[in-house]
């Protein structure tokens, strides 16, 4: 299935932390993810998947500890680009990290987020983010490994992980016997055609919260420590 994408930004996300069954809220009759035995949930959503910058937050953790363990502590320029927290220039994305080698001492990604532009003709004018803008590079190169597909919704809260699915144990059952098998070990969707399948569910299952949107993840460099 041959669709139209557009690069939102770039960013620098940790590849350390796995604490990650405490992340969502828990309650009879729910799950947090559609498939199990995954090594790591990533997302868009630095709430799920923490940036390497002081942007992120992981909502069962406190800014103290946060700092203590070392999640998203370097300070973020001010003026990055108009997709904050993702920057609009790769290579200056690059250099400010190597600047702050020192400060980095764990494994992070440095990945590109891609946005459908079938989505962007859906968004009205009370979604702000994401923004329309060029970045550099402002395509794909052939050298990203594409890890998978993500959706959320227009407040840009991931709809995969961190979701407390509500309803019967029939109708969770029913997601996960659905969907989970076409999960990936990253909780994220491989086939184009079965994410927005998905995201066309969420715009249904959701209204308040749609438009939902399609967001590619893509590896450029793995930076180990």
């Amino acid at each position: 299935m041959d669709v139209e994408d557009w690069i939102v930004g770039y960013g620098a996300r940790e590849m350390w932390y796995h604490n990650f069954e405490s992340m969502a809220i828990r309650k009879p009759g729910c799950t947090s993810f559609l498939r199990n035995g995954i090594i790591k949930p990533l997302s868009v959503d630095t709430s799920i998947w923490s940036s390497v910058f002081e942007d992120g937050n992981y909502p069962d953790l406190s800014i103290d500890e946060r700092k203590r363990i070392g999640l998203g502590t370097l300070k973020i320029p001010e003026s990055i680009g108009e997709n904050m927290p993702l920057w609009g220039n790769l290579e200056q994305l690059e250099n400010y990290l190597t600047e702050h080698n020192a400060e980095l001492i764990k494994p992070y990604w440095i990945i590109s987020i891609t946005g459908l532009l079938e989505d962007l003709e859906h968004k009205s004018p009370r979604e702000e983010w994401p923004r329309f803008e060029p970045t550099k590079p402002g395509n794909r190169e052939e050298a990203w490994r594409l890890i998978g597909y993500d959706i959320n919704s227009r407040y840009n809260e991931c709809c995969l992980t961190g979701t407390c699915f509500e309803g019967n144990e029939e109708h969770i059952r029913s997601l996960r016997n659905q969907w989970g098998p076409h999960l990936n070990e990253y909780h994220l969707f491989t086939d184009i055609k079965q994410a927005i399948e998905f995201r066309d569910l969420q715009n249904c299952e959701h209204p308040n919260e749609a438009p939902h949107f399609v967001y590619g993840i893509w590896l450029i460099k793995d930076v180990k420590r």
